[in-house]
């Protein structure tokens, strides 16, 4: 995550100095996308995050431990979450629930691969560690998902 964040800068100087156009379509389509980050490993959540607003999005709350994550999933708004599938022993199919009930997409991570995702809730899964080439990725197509569903999951979005 930190030589891509990097170069990452290192381009927008240059493209700040109008060098070059850095900013692909990608990373457009990600501006002002309010995440939710649920991730027990402190390193890891302020990598993710640092990611996140390199995308552009925005990082609307975190938690790191179950019940402060099953609240921000009921109140906090959010237009899609990265789910750690486990905070520090405890899985989050609770959380996952949440999200789902609200017809919000999620994007799992995980070091126990693909299939320790909760198989009654869909969403991209990650197995860490992973590059933030694939996170954008995964966060693209979550998003792209939710909108190809019938309602959109637009309504959720801002309860």
């Amino acid at each position: 995550l930190g030589l891509e964040r990097k170069e990452r800068r290192a381009n927008a100087e240059r493209s700040e100095r109008g060098m070059i156009d850095v900013e692909p379509t990608a990373s457009r389509a990600l501006r002002g996308v309010r995440v939710l980050v649920v991730e027990d490993e402190p390193m890891v959540s302020l990598a993710l995050q640092d990611a996140l607003a390199d995308f552009g999005c925005e990082v609307a709350g975190s938690a790191a431990r179950l019940q402060p994550a099953l609240d921000l999933a009921h109140r906090l708004t959010f237009d899609i979450a990265v789910l750690d599938i486990d905070l520090d022993g405890t899985r989050v199919d609770r959380v996952a629930e949440a999200i789902a009930a609200r017809r919000l997409p999620i994007v799992f991570v995980t070091g126990y691969g693909p299939d320790a995702a909760p198989r009654h809730v869909s969403g991209p899964v990650l197995e860490k560690p992973y590059e933030t080439a694939n996170l954008e990725r995964a966060l693209r197509q979550a998003l792209a998902a939710r909108h190809e569903e019938p309602s959109g999951g637009q309504a959720a979005a801002r309860r």
